[in-house]
């Protein structure tokens, strides 16, 4: 069975503390790749940012971790044809990244009714 869509995790330790700068560098790089219908951001007390940005290809969600100089990013994109280490290299390209450590899982739809997905 072909892949339908495609998740990108990453785990990013920074050089310095990942800012609302840091954010938008990285909102920037997603905003030319996709399509962005809807963002929302929280910033945490005392210190930390989530981002969510909906896209028409799926989502993305920033989460920082000032107190480590970490963040992680999470893309979902419903098109598996997009090669989200691509993605990942152009998001990192700006950032004074440490150690990155990233994995994609191809996600499939089964294919069946409910029942023969249980019998399995």
């Amino acid at each position: 069975m072909e892949p339908q869509s495609r998740l990108l995790i990453a785990d990013i330790s920074l050089h310095e503390k990942p800012t609302s700068q840091v954010v938008a560098s990285i909102e920037d790089v997603i905003r030319r790749e996709f399509t962005v219908v809807k963002d929302c951001e929280y910033e945490y007390t005392p210190h930390g940012i989530t981002k969510v940005l909906v896209l028409s290809e799926s989502h993305c969600v920033i989460h920082t971790y000032p107190e480590h100089s970490y963040l992680s990013l999470d893309l979902f994109v419903c098109n598996a044809e997009i090669n989200l280490e691509d993605v990942l290299q152009r998001v990192l390209a700006p950032l004074s990244v440490k150690d990155v450590q990233s994995t994609v899982l191809d996600r499939r739809i089964p294919v069946g009714n409910a029942e023969s997905l249980l019998s399995q």
